[in-house]
């Protein structure tokens, strides 16, 4: 049943993988920048984390229940493709948006944040060196749908 789950995930993680990759090509999408930095700055002082979430998959998740149902962590996710990664070997030089900016866009566009924007978490790793990648708001509501949908026995 554990495996079923994973599946699911996965299609549900792919096809709005999917849904993103082609809403951001028929224009309109603006995109940020975001400097995600677990390692500088104290674990007591965080506002995020950083989650595996199996093999394909990983997650930023943000210290803020500021999202419909307001019971759960905001994530990010993101598909591990190493291959695609961008890495420096310095900060790049974007314009990052503030974490009062980002909370502010996902908690008024919570529903369509990723069909106004484009989001990149720009992680600093332990090396100095600093990594980008291409994220997509919200899956954590889905996972729980998902694990809920186990628990619920039919009652035919």
């Amino acid at each position: 049943m554990n495996n079923l789950i994973k599946m699911m995930l996965f299609i549900v993680l792919t096809v709005i993988f999917s849904a993103k990759s082609s809403s951001a090509q028929s224009g309109g999408v603006k995109t940020l920048y975001f400097l995600a930095d677990t390692i500088n700055v104290a674990k007591e002082n965080r506002i995020l984390r950083i989650v595996p979430e199996g093999q394909k998959f990983a997650s930023y998740e943000f210290f803020c229940k500021c999202m419909p149902s307001y019971k759960e962590y905001v994530n990010f996710y993101y598909k591990k493709e190493p291959e695609k990664k961008d890495f420096f070997d310095k900060k790049p030089a974007l314009k990052y948006i503030s974490w009062q900016e980002l909370s502010d866009l996902f908690a008024k566009h919570a529903n369509h944040f990723d069909g106004l924007y484009e989001l990149h978490i720009v992680e600093v790793l332990p090396n100095g060196k600093f990594m980008k990648n291409k994220v997509t708001l919200g899956l954590q509501h889905i996972k729980n749908i998902i694990i809920d949908e186990r628990v619920i026995k039919d009652k035919n």
